[in-house]
């Protein structure tokens, strides 16, 4: 099911569906989830278990992220480590800002709510979002993963993208504006 949100000061909008993890296609986001798997040993793996060059035998490692979703309010939600190669960032380095600070009304609130979603479920998310922001149009894959300190309170989320080229069909630009 497709999610919308809208924001009329800059005509943004962000839609997303949430996948099946089985419906992962790209083999780096594939290679990334088959790690985060091996590592769960029954409990939710903690940030320490991940070795950075096992991440970059993945092939995700410039567009993977990590937040830290401990504080209570989302928009203090920070990003302890910010992959360069994602397009939406403009070649800033967004590592030590907190959500709220760097992304607009409506994507903030759009990170805020699916990074707020991964913690309280306690599981894998993975999802194909289409956005139209302030500063241009973003169609990407992103699988959403959960990490703990103790296996059961989820403190960090490790994000790996997968961007494609943006093909906004006209039926769904219909959709958005009629609904």
């Amino acid at each position: 099911s497709w999610v919308q949100t809208m924001d009329t000061i800059c005509n943004e909008w962000v839609v997303s569906a949430r996948k099946c993890i089985d419906e992962i296609e790209n083999p780096n986001q594939q290679n990334l989830y088959r790690l985060w798997l091996s590592l769960c040993s029954g409990r939710i793996p903690n940030q320490d278990t991940f070795d950075i060059m096992a991440i970059a035998n993945t092939g995700i490692l410039g567009l993977c992220h990590l937040v830290d979703v401990n504080p209570s309010s989302p928009g203090n939600f920070t990003v302890e480590v910010f992959g360069m190669k994602t397009r939406f960032s403009h070649g800033k380095d967004l590592t030590g800002q907190a959500i709220g600070d760097f992304a607009s009304g409506t994507y903030s609130d759009y990170l805020q709510e699916n990074y707020s979603k991964v913690k309280s479920e306690k599981a894998p998310v993975f999802q194909h979002v289409y956005a139209a922001l302030c500063s241009g149009h973003l169609a990407y894959h992103r699988l959403m993963l959960p990490l703990s300190f103790n296996g059961h309170d989820i403190h960090k989320v490790l994000i790996g993208s997968a961007f494609e080229p943006v093909q906004i069909s006209a039926n769904l630009n219909n959709h958005l504006t009629t609904s």
